[in-house]
């Protein structure tokens, strides 16, 4: 009877654990759902950095770029984060001029994100300009 009542008091944490994944299957899958399009800026983001890197890689090569900046630049974009591609996505509709100031404070944090990639360069307080690298991804972007 002692072993019994041991089996049970061990067997009794699985047994809840599968019955509440059971249970509650379709609401976990959703939330996972949910923290993947997040983390990957949902299948929009992805499909824009691909198509970017398709399009750099196409203007290098018909430009003469060599193998080294390619390979670069395809690292650029592939590295930037999803909601930070996305910003850039709607900057490059947007003529930039030489310096550009952000008009919104949500636009100054992704700025200083993308400084930090190489694709803008700080001229002091919220004041940034497009690196040579900057201008080939907001082109591929286009």
């Amino acid at each position: 009877m002692e072993v019994f009542l041991e089996f049970a008091r061990i067997a009794v944490w699985p047994a809840v654990t599968v019955y509440a994944l059971l249970t509650f299957k379709s609401s976990i899958i959703s939330a996972l759902e949910k923290v993947v399009e997040l983390n990957l800026g949902g299948e929009k983001g992805l499909r824009l950095k691909l198509n970017a890197v398709q399009k750099a890689i196409g203007q290098e090569s018909e430009g003469g770029g060599n193998e080294a900046e390619k390979k670069i630049l395809r690292n650029v974009i592939l590295s930037l984060p999803d909601d930070d591609f996305m910003f850039l996505d709607e900057l490059s509709k947007r003529p930039i001029e030489s310096r550009y100031v952000p008009r919104k404070g949500s636009e100054l944090r992704h700025l200083y994100s993308l400084a930090d990639h190489g694709i803008f360069k700080q001229h002091g307080i919220g004041e940034f300009s497009l690196t040579e690298i900057g201008r080939h991804v907001i082109e591929s972007i286009q």
